[in-house]
């Protein structure tokens, strides 16, 4: 990356400015779900939009699925049946793959455990493991699941969760189960200072994801695998991942500019014409964060102290971006 072309936010302050104008050009939505006739219907018409937009056939529909966790945990049946049925019914000859890449067990043996079986019969899925796909080599000794590459869209569903090393999980961290790992069932290898790095790279090298993160029954606390469950009812939509899990951590509570994974360089060029948004969050839950992250949401309301945190942040992922 050329540093003429990208940018880091100095500071909070500036952070923010770089964010509302990021969301005023890739318009992430945030929604309640407490009426369905209002948001369904949004939700909908996005997924047929954007699939239409990018002459979509070839359609990967990707879950959040570590493995062994609890169902309360993993998305819910209504959405990923909301998504397949939106598919099937408006979208002709379409090739629809069921697919994650689990890292506790194998993506078959979840299907069936989270009762997902009956929804991958009913609308023709075509069920795959990304962990035993052909791969190419995504950085260092990571590799990328040529199914995701050579998918023409992907709707990657997520739940809204807290999580104790990277604050929180949701559509944007979620995209680590895309890399390839068979051998000993870890995905980062060792790498876990580089995941900013890699989901940006993921994005850029993937195919276009349309990224939808349930809160509607949030993880918070010592989340993913050991939070509790939140009726938080709101669910985020967009046709970028990053951004869309921006306005999930706004409406989780939480301030995006003290979350690692939120965290990159802004291509200056790109929102250099966008006016800065004042983004109204329509969540009233905060989530309890992570013990690790116990600050994440209290610690905004002190300039000071916001800023100390986002530098000793900035300073930690900047030494792992791959230049």
């Amino acid at each position: 990356m050329s540093n003429d072309e990208f940018i880091w936010a100095k500071n909070a302050e500036e952070y923010d400015s770089y964010i509302s104008k990021l969301i005023s050009l890739k318009q992430p939505k945030a929604l309640s779900t407490l009426e369905d006739n209002k948001y369904l219907p949004l939700l909908q018409s996005n997924i047929i939009n954007f699939i239409k937009y990018y002459k979509g056939n070839r359609i990967l529909i990707k879950t959040s699925t570590s493995g062994k966790r609890p169902k309360n945990h993993e998305i819910s049946d209504f959405l990923l049946e909301f998504v397949a049925s939106t598919i099937t019914k408006n979208i002709d000859n379409a090739e629809i793959i069921l697919a994650d890449g689990p890292v506790y067990s194998f993506y078959s043996t979840e299907v069936k455990r989270l009762g997902w079986t009956h929804i991958v019969d009913k609308y023709n899925l075509k069920c795959i493991d990304l962990n035993d796909t052909e791969k190419i080599k995504l950085y260092k000794t990571l590799e990328i699941s040529e199914v995701f590459l050579k998918s023409d869209v992907v709707i990657n569903l997520s739940k809204a969760k807290t999580h104790h090393r990277f604050g929180i999980s949701c559509g944007y961290k979620s995209l680590l189960g895309v890399i390839v790992n068979k051998k000993n069932k870890t995905k980062l290898d060792g790498l876990h200072g580089y995941v900013p790095f890699i989901l940006n790279k993921i994005v850029q090298i993937g195919p276009p994801i349309f990224s939808i993160v349930d809160g509607i029954d949030g993880i918070e606390g010592n989340g993913p695998l050991k939070g509790n469950v939140t009726k938080s009812n709101f669910i985020c939509y967009g046709e970028d991942p990053f951004t869309t899990d921006v306005i999930a951590a706004i409406e989780m509570g939480f301030d995006p500019a003290l979350i690692p994974l939120l965290i990159k360089p802004i291509d200056n060029d790109q929102i250099n014409n966008q006016v800065e948004l004042a983004y109204s969050r329509i969540s009233e839950i905060d989530f309890i964060p992570s013990f690790s992250y116990r600050w994440l949401y209290k610690s905004y309301r002190n300039r000071n102290r916001r800023d100390l945190y986002y530098s000793r942040l900035l300073n930690s992922i900047i030494k792992y971006w791959d230049n």
